[in-house]
């Protein structure tokens, strides 16, 4: 989706991907050149968390989604900048990205870092944590996989463990999180005005 800002080099979207309209998975062994686990970040914004991810754990291949073009334009720079080879955008819709480009069973972790919360009650349809999203992701996930979720919004963080406890196919596994996960820019924000932050992880519980 375009949300171009003046400024930017909107020629490093040249390579990274967008969700087809209809299903079309992304054979990734094939774009990253091997086999390693894949891990996504739901809502990279401008990739730092993603690409010191990246940086740190060089045998896993990681892949960020995020809506704004010139988020993934920042998280561009920011991986040439720390030459990896190993991290791949996708500029889109994080639901329709997951469900037609990644195959089932073919992701090893999915994070999902400070999400927008949508706090009014008449935006909450918006929340891309919905009970329809917790078998999509279960089907997503290898039988080893894991979802692990932060945020600052006790309101939102609530929201998902009264729709995870209502359903069989993913289960919290944990509510401690790694503080790597806060070195996002809203993670550090966040900190800035320490704020409580709220975290989950889930696997499966029944293997599908």
């Amino acid at each position: 989706m375009k949300f171009k800002k003046k400024g930017f080099d909107y020629s490093l979207l040249e390579t990274t991907f967008t969700p087809p309209e209809d299903i079309n998975f992304i054979n990734w062994r094939d774009v990253f050149g091997n086999e390693n686990p894949l891990v996504v970040e739901i809502g990279c914004g401008n990739g730092h968390f993603l690409t010191q991810q990246a940086l740190k754990n060089p045998t896993e291949n990681f892949i960020g989604i995020d809506l704004k073009d010139y988020r993934i334009v920042k998280s561009r720079m920011k991986e040439n900048l720390l030459n990896l080879n190993n991290v791949r955008w996708i500029c889109g819709e994080a639901g329709a990205s997951i469900e037609k480009m990644f195959p089932d069973k073919s992701l090893d972790k999915i994070y999902m870092t400070f999400p927008d919360p949508w706090p009014k009650k008449r935006h909450w349809k918006h929340r891309l944590f919905q009970a329809h999203f917790i078998p999509l992701i279960a089907r997503k996930l290898t039988d080893n996989g894991k979802f692990i979720f932060i945020s600052d919004h006790e309101g939102y963080y609530q929201w998902c463990i009264e729709l995870i406890e209502a359903q069989k196919e993913l289960a919290v596994v944990s509510h401690d999180y790694d503080i790597s996960m806060t070195e996002s820019a809203f993670g550090k924000i966040w900190q800035a005005e320490q704020r409580t932050f709220h975290s989950f992880t889930l696997e499966k519980s029944i293997k599908l």
